[in-house]
């Protein structure tokens, strides 16, 4: 089979000493799926999808605060209203 390269600039399929280099580091790794190519460099924690991440969660319970809010009023706004239907 021969080698064709993708629009990318990926070849595929991979030359065999490729794989067998992968297949090295998942070994040597015990077999762990964050087995990484020597040539990828430090690992950096990403400031910014830390802060997207808190971002997110910080508005899911803003949401769900505002729709506790929201069914509060209505049930007091029933509430209300059986009072004065009493009167």
């Amino acid at each position: 089979m021969s080698e064709q390269i993708a629009p990318g600039g990926f070849a595929w399929p991979p030359a065999r000493t490729e794989l067998r280099a992968r297949l090295s580091r998942l070994t040597a790794t015990g077999g762990s799926a964050s087995s990484r190519h020597p040539h990828d460099g430090p690992r950096v924690l990403d400031r910014g999808a830390v802060l997207h991440g808190k971002a997110y969660v910080l508005l899911v319970f803003a949401g769900i605060w505002a729709l506790m809010q929201g069914i509060g009023d209505i049930v007091r706004a029933f509430a209300v209203q059986r009072v004065h239907e009493q009167l």
